[in-house]
């Protein structure tokens, strides 16, 4: 892992996307929420912060896997390099947005229960 390293943990927006390059590797994006909540000072009341979207792309076997096991509403905690990106609309606008590049994902324990099967791919 670089040092550039970001951990993330929320849940999964909808299922992942896996599609392959034509090389054959493959590629899975995915959406990941979190809402914090605070107390207000006040009521005492438990209140929805503001939520944050963040998309997440994992290459190669992690795809794969990723693609078997997650779906929409899971739990993850995701730890992996913060992104920069950028496109051109047809208008001829730039839009920079932000992904995660996920090193490893994994099934947040904090409200489920897991159970971990190996996979035979081989590992890059």
């Amino acid at each position: 892992m670089s040092i550039n390293t970001t951990i993330l943990v929320g849940n999964v927006t909808d299922s992942p996307e896996l599609r392959f390059l034509p090389s054959g590797k493959a590629v899975a994006n995915f959406t990941v929420a979190d809402t914090p909540r605070f107390q207000d000072p006040t009521s005492g009341e438990w209140k929805d912060g503001e939520a944050l979207f963040q998309r997440v792309v994992a290459w190669g076997d992690l795809a794969e896997n990723i693609a078997e096991t997650v779906r929409k509403g899971t739990r993850v905690v995701i730890a992996g390099r913060l992104m920069q990106k950028s496109f051109t609309n047809n208008e001829g606008t730039k839009h920079n947005y932000t992904e995660i590049r996920a090193e490893e994902v994994a099934a947040s324990l904090k409200y489920a229960t897991a159970v971990i099967t190996k996979t035979s791919r081989k590992t890059q």
